[in-house]
């Protein structure tokens, strides 16, 4: 449909349509060997190419107009266009494809390519090939023009979003540092941050530090999407030896007096934008999809294949096109099972996705794994956190370690066990796309032209790799100390950007490192903020802990850590103290009982630890109450809580004092148990009297009142000369015994 055309005083006003490039190459080998006969904008995210999610994503955002720039496989990516729903007339993006000539290398010799070809008449979007995203990019674009009718010297804005340090879609080896200006969101300077080596300190120009004030971002996931004036493509020839868009053209057009340019960022908010880096991100963004965190791009909607999915619950996606699936196979959650495959008995397949046409036999295992079309698993075979591409066969008694990327058409035959981290090819040979080498991750060598693709820095981007076998400490950043600061530059910070925390902190729960604990710190996060069903994020939760076959006592620490943390400290006013805990356990303890269940002394336990070394020592009271009182503990796990001798802690301490408290709670809870007793045993007396000579009349059960416990009212002095008095009674019950 043509864009409409406006009137505006006596001439015609035409309405701008909004294009995108998308720069389909990558210009690395991260997914070699899967990347040796396909480009990596055709290799499959649950089951659609990526591109089309990157298509999706474009015309979600109102994009009228898409241009392709593409040089490896060129004919493949447009037949695959051209098979796709976006080449019928219905179709609302209108998509071009582009060759890029043999001498491009890197993506600033593509973006030349755009000015060449002059193909822009505009403001454009300019994306990747791998991107995911339901942010309302036609929004960005708005604002960005209106900053062009104020300053015609802004030329890009950068779609960021906030993110914690460990987010899974913000991998470590691959992150950035944005200085901004805190009023208008104005990018000042900007520095990419690899894992190895390692940086503790952000440089930035002395420049900047003159008269204003600025907003250091170390949170931040840069989402891969800018909107760019038509200046851009021009600059990029001006700036020619500028090949990475953010850490050459940003870094100089930031730093540059004489082109005197201006890039903002743009805040994603709630939406969802990530890009497929590397397999690590390609796992966390399957994931992600699956879980409907990228909604209304899901598997039974709009799924860019055009397949049909029917959801079931746990996030388990089953194509409604000639599945077969055994009687005894068990689909976990978060699974997706695509047209055409089958289940054989005893088959069990957990957290993955499988392809078109996929054969799982008997007593085969798949966990937290991606299986592409027509893959074929023998019997007894065990899939660990890996990609198998498409057509590979697995032998009976397989067994493929975390990590691993095994090429297209490879047969293993039976009982081969693949190492993690692995990548296997059909001949072994790893070529790349453009003919180069296949970087080495297990190599400790840093002696490659970008310190982004080193190999020690690569382990930090694999799937099921967290770095932590990587020598840091043979490659520490020269310039984090004086010998990297120069007159114009300054040292900003001293704390570690890897945000380690150390294990004294009470709160370490909350900011485990490994990615167990991120992705259980997020799942939570994410569950509370988007107010998702408590058995929702339960299930998510104890799926993602049996994936990662984490400990269950971790799971009991991060929840009750988390919701303590939420919970305002009202000093003084014990009343507004439990109304506070009741907002806050009233809500959500139910996701403590559900991962808590049998255990729920331990997370009592756990409760009194945070309190006793940490601020909210004076809530533990009202928090025990609000437990009780919402039925999250009873009588009972309060008295298996405090028999356990880590609860009572040492004389005098803070967990003795908390300890206390509990024993306070329990006798009060036992004066109002004998009360009920009571007032029970002289109803069933009064009830036989008044019913002597009616045996035939029924009599109502009798439900017994039960008592809240105590909540700040009882301090431990008060403990204390309760028991002084208790022993006393003792010490003249034994004198009275001797007389």
């Amino acid at each position: 449909m043509p864009p409409k055309s406006t009137v505006k005083d006596a001439g015609v006003e035409t309405d701008e349509v909004l294009q995108a490039v998308v720069i389909a190459e990558s210009f690395n080998q991260r997914f070699q060997p899967l990347t040796a006969n396909q480009p990596r904008c055709l290799l499959p995210m649950c089951n659609a190419p990526l591109l089309d999610w990157t298509f999706e994503s474009l015309a979600v955002a109102g994009v009228h107009e898409v241009f392709v720039m593409c040089q490896s496989h060129f004919e493949s990516i447009q037949q695959a266009i051209q098979r796709s729903k976006w080449s019928l007339p219905t179709s609302p993006l209108k998509i071009h494809a582009k060759f890029l000539p043999s001498t491009v290398k890197s993506f600033g010799d593509a973006i030349r390519q755009v000015d060449a070809q002059q193909i822009i008449t505009g403001d454009f979007v300019l994306v990747s090939g791998d991107m995911v995203c339901n942010v309302r990019i036609d929004e960005m674009v708005k604002i960005h023009k209106e900053r062009r009718k104020v300053d015609k010297e802004v030329i890009m804005t950068v779609l960021v979003k906030e993110a914690t340090v460990g987010h899974r879609t913000r991998p470590k080896g691959e992150t950035s540092i944005f200085t901004l200006d805190p009023e208008s969101n104005e990018c000042l300077h900007y520095e990419g941050v690899t894992a190895v080596p390692s940086l503790t300190k952000a440089t930035i120009p002395k420049t900047l530090l003159k008269g204003r004030d600025l907003e250091i971002r170390y949170d931040l996931i840069d989402c891969g999407i800018d909107v760019c004036s038509a200046d851009v493509p021009l600059l990029f020839q001006d700036i020619f030896h500028s090949n990475d868009l953010r850490r050459d053209f940003m870094s100089e057009v930031l730093t540059s007096e004489l082109l005197d340019k201006k890039i903002y960022c743009h805040f994603a908010g709630n939406g969802y934008a990530a890009r497929v880096r590397d397999p690590r991100t390609y796992a966390a963004i399957s994931r992600d999809i699956i879980g409907r965190w990228c909604f209304p791009l899901v598997p039974d909607d709009n799924h860019p294949g055009g397949h049909q999915y029917e959801h079931l619950p746990g996030n388990r996606y089953l194509a409604r096109d000639k599945v077969m699936l055994s009687r005894n196979c068990k689909i976990g959650s978060n699974t997706l099972i695509g047209p055409g495959s089958r289940l054989n008995d005893t088959a069990r397949v957990e957290s993955s996705i499988l392809g078109e046409n996929c054969t799982i036999s008997g007593g085969a295992m798949i966990r937290n794994s991606y299986l592409w079309n027509n893959v074929v698993v023998g019997t007894g075979c065990i899939v660990k956190e890996s990609i198998l591409g498409a057509g590979v066969t697995l032998e009976s008694g397989v067994v493929i370690e975390k990590g691993c990327l095994i090429g297209e058409g490879v047969t293993l035959r039976a009982h081969s066990r693949i190492a993690e981290f692995s990548r296997v090819a059909v001949g072994g040979n790893l070529s790349s796309l453009d003919g180069g080498a296949e970087p080495d991750e297990n190599s400790d060598s840093d002696d490659v032209g970008d310190p982004f693709e080193s190999g020690a820095n690569l382990r930090y981007l694999r799937l099921g790799g967290t770095g932590s076998d990587a020598s840091e400490s043979d490659t520490e950043d020269e310039s984090s100390g004086t010998e990297g600061d120069t007159d114009d530059d300054v040292s900003v910070g001293g704390a570690d950007l890897k945000g380690d925390v150390p294990s004294s902190d009470p709160w370490v729960s909350l900011h485990w490192k490994d990615e167990f604990g991120r992705e259980a710190f997020q799942t939570i996060k994410r569950g509370v903020d988007e107010n998702i069903r408590v058995d929702d994020i339960a299930l998510e939760l104890k799926t993602l802990r049996m994936a990662n076959n984490a400990d269950m006592g971790r799971v009991r620490i991060m929840v009750v850590a988390f919701f303590l943390k939420q919970m305002p400290i009202i000093a003084g006013n014990s009343t507004k103290q439990k109304e506070s805990a009741q907002e806050v356990f009233g809500k959500w303890g139910g996701l403590i009982t559900t991962l808590c269940q049998g255990e729920m002394q331990m997370a009592l336990q756990r409760l009194q630890i945070l309190c006793s070394e940490t601020e909210y020592l004076p809530t533990f009271g009202s928090v025990v109450s609000i437990w009780f009182l919402e039925e999250m503990v009873d009588e009972d796990i309060i008295k298996k809580w405090h028999a356990l001798p880590e609860s009572r802690g040492a004389e005098g301490s803070n967990m003795n004092k908390l300890w206390r408290i509990g024993q306070s709670m329990l006798a009060a809870l036992a004066q109002g148990s004998d009360d009920d007793t009571t007032s029970e045993e002289t109803g069933d007396e009064d009830d036989e009297d008044e019913s002597e000579g009616e045996p035939d009349k029924a009599t109502a059960p009798v439900t017994p009142k039960v008592q809240g416990p105590p909540t700040g009212g009882n301090t431990a002095k008060e403990s204390d000369d309760e028991e002084e008095e208790e022993e006393e009674d003792e010490d003249s019950d034994d004198s009275d015994e001797e007389e």
